[in-house]
């Protein structure tokens, strides 16, 4: 009955999606000893034999880039950058880096050097992502840059000097949200901006701690995540998402593969996923804060944190090679075929 019923769906154009894959698992990725103690940053790559990972040795004056080649994880040279904060490339020969003493590094296939570029106000780049190798966006301490393959420049206003921005997304340069936070009194407040290609504008702002990463699969599907828990933009208004999941804990890292397969990783070592209807804990069995996810599909998602923290999230029928998203993060779900 259940295979005759699968057939009617997929032929009238539907079908069933069951995300919660019964070999996926979170497994710790075995590093090199010198580094299992390294607080890792941010995870960024192009396939399951190329992986990226970036962040600080056992000293935060020390710039650490481990690359992944199938087998095993090697340091590369960072040009003596100190502690790096984030990664991401338009391809395996076109990657960027940032962190601490305005560093913001290239990797052109061959080696990493750094770029000319104007200071933060407190002289850190927190995350950069980009739509291209030619236009490419760095969030830090007041100020917010892009780089248009020639040279980087302020795009940032100076009323939002104050502001410390944290992370940067979005759909195309005339939308893009930046996120991060300021003091008022004392007080640490959250805010995110927006811009339209011309004007910034404050998109929300609250109290409850900062925010620290953000995700989104369209204009009008943007998930933020930091101090206040899981937020949720749907083109008009942010409101909160995932009630419970930020409960004791800050959450700290978000990503997806598409509006129903989503992953929030917290600063207490769980990692929630979202199957478009609720959040479930995924039973990573980890202890260590998770600062940031990246992933190559629903069933291929890696984890970056503390204390030498490197996770894989995988299913023996993955392909390990497909970007564009499918299956899910918990549940099952339909999708309409041929829309």
């Amino acid at each position: 009955m259940m295979c005759r019923l699968m057939w009617i769906l997929i032929i009238a154009g539907i079908f069933f999606h069951c995300p919660v894959f019964a070999d996926a698992q979170w497994t710790k990725m075995d590093l090199p000893e010198s580094y299992r103690n390294a607080a890792f940053s941010d995870i960024w790559g192009t396939s399951g034999t190329n992986l990226f990972a970036v962040g600080a040795g056992d000293s935060d004056t020390e710039g650490l880039i481990l690359r992944y080649n199938g087998s095993g994880w090697e340091k590369m040279d960072s040009d003596g950058s100190t502690g790096l904060n984030c990664i991401w490339g338009s391809s395996g020969s076109d990657i960027f880096a940032g962190g601490t003493d305005n560093t913001i590094l290239h990797y052109n296939g061959s080696g990493w050097k750094k770029m000319d570029s104007p200071n933060f106000t407190n002289n850190t780049c927190e995350d950069i992502w980009g739509i291209s190798g030619s236009d490419v966006y760095a969030a830090g301490s007041g100020r917010i840059l892009h780089y248009d393959g020639d040279r980087w420049r302020i795009i940032s206003n100076t009323n939002m000097l104050p502001y410390h921005f944290m992370c940067i997304w979005g759909t195309s340069g005339t939308n893009l949200f930046a996120g991060g936070f300021y003091y008022d009194f004392g007080e640490v407040n959250y805010m995110m901006m927006h811009y339209d290609g011309s004007v910034w504008t404050q998109s929300t702002s609250g109290t409850g701690g900062m925010l620290m990463n953000i995700w989104g699969s369209s204009e009008t599907n943007v998930y933020a995540v930091g101090g206040p828990g899981i937020l949720h933009y749907n083109g008009s208004v942010w409101s909160v998402s995932g009630n419970g999941v930020g409960v004791n804990a800050d959450v700290y890292a978000i990503w997806g593969s598409s509006a129903l397969n989503v992953f929030a990783g917290k600063n207490d070592g769980d990692i929630f996923t979202y199957n478009g209807s609720v959040w479930n804990d995924s039973q990573s069995d980890n202890i260590n804060t998770i600062m940031n996810l990246w992933g190559l599909s629903a069933a291929n998602v890696y984890a970056a944190g503390e204390n030498g923290t490197i996770l894989h999230y995988s299913d023996r029928s993955d392909t390990n090679t497909d970007s564009s998203g499918g299956g899910g993060g918990g549940g099952c779900f339909v999708t309409i075929l041929n829309k």
